[in-house]
């Protein structure tokens, strides 16, 4: 009876079907990967120098796992494609830094679903305003679940595990799962005829009254035009249940640069005194100008034409409230800062040098 297990123990499949797996691990390149530790939940192999490998499985777990640089691979077997010996070729891979933006820790479960009946998966600790490098993963995009056993997980995780993640520069940036957020458009004079609202990147459908709704996360901002004009924007941190009011006037102040910029088709403006702060991009009217929400008092940026220059320009020192002061000179831009110590709601902003 020993003799018979051991004999079954030993056996090699000769070829891939639903009693064991033959085959080859190869990198992004095609050449072989020597070493790694194959296994099923009944045998395991290392692949030899050709970075092969013969596995027993049985049904219904017909599939093997190995480990390459701290990432771990699943490979099922695919009985309508697969030959009698499986290619397992690893995707490109590359170290990348994902920086956590919930606002609880978390362990994170990472995976990667790479065709062809093969997997990758891996976890990190997630905390909240830090960085956490991962090491020879996948170049794309995973699907990334959030998981605490302490019981710090908050409503919105404990419903929807499924957090996002985005790609930023040369890194990725773990972000909170989209929820429901409405915008209400408010005003004191006549309500508008039509209206197009943003809440961050996500353009929010109309639900009637001066209602709008989109699925975000995060710290984002809510904008709106309506009948040609914006209202104020609003800058928040999500929260599942939120109506945001933005304020919204048929009447409002006017911006000319016509004379300094003619042709300029957009404007942005930029909220210095809020913390988080707002940025509005505005289009152009039919007469060259740009109609301004209502402003609060405070400190704004302003740029026509050459976006880049915005955040290049110092605020001057010693502004004079009520005008926007121009800053620097360039034929392909406007620039400038508008301090306000009352609430600007309707005229022509004037323009000052500095």
């Amino acid at each position: 009876m020993f003799l018979v297990w051991m004999l079954v123990a030993c056996w090699e499949p000769t070829e891939t079907d639903d009693h064991g797996m033959v085959g080859q691990i190869i990198d992004v390149g095609g050449n072989p990967v020597s070493g790694v530790l194959v296994a099923s939940l009944e045998a395991q192999q290392i692949t030899d120098e050709a970075g092969q490998f013969a596995v027993q499985y049985k049904p219904p777990e017909t599939l093997v796992n190995f480990e390459y640089r701290g990432v771990h691979y699943q490979r099922v077997y695919q009985p309508a494609v697969d030959a009698r010996r499986v290619s397992i070729q690893l995707p490109g891979l590359r170290d990348v830094s994902a920086s956590c933006e919930l606002d609880v820790p978390c362990d994170l479960f990472v995976k990667w679903d790479l065709g062809s009946g093969l997997s990758a998966s891996t976890s990190a600790a997630c905390e909240p305003g830090k960085a956490v490098t991962l090491s020879g993963v996948p170049r794309q995009i995973p699907e990334v679940s959030c998981n605490n056993e302490v019981g710090l997980v908050n409503r919105a995780l404990d419903r929807h595990p499924q957090v996002r993640v985005e790609e930023r520069g040369e890194g990725w940036v773990i972000l909170p799962p989209r929820m429901p957020v409405r915008v209400e458009i408010r005003t004191d004079d006549r309500p508008p005829s039509e209206c197009a609202v943003q809440i961050g990147d996500r353009v929010a459908a109309p639900l009637g009254k001066g209602l709008f709704i989109a699925e975000v996360s995060g710290e984002v901002t809510a904008t709106a035009i309506c009948d040609g004009r914006p209202g104020l924007p609003r800058t928040f941190v999500v929260a599942e249940g939120q109506t945001l009011p933005v304020e919204w006037s048929s009447q409002g102040p006017t911006l000319d640069l016509v004379a300094l910029l003619p042709g300029a088709e957009k404007a942005w403006v930029v909220s210095e005194s809020e913390k988080p702060g707002w940025l509005l991009e505005i289009a152009a009217s039919a007469d060259g100008t740009f109609a301004l929400p209502s402003l609060p008092p405070g400190l704004y940026r302003i740029g026509a034409g050459d976006s880049g220059r915005m955040a290049l320009e110092a605020v001057p020192p010693n502004l004079e409230a009520g005008a926007l002061t121009l800053a620097g000179d360039s034929t392909a831009s406007v620039v400038g800062f508008l301090k306000l110590d009352a609430d600007l709601v309707e005229g022509v902003v004037p323009l000052r040098s500095r």
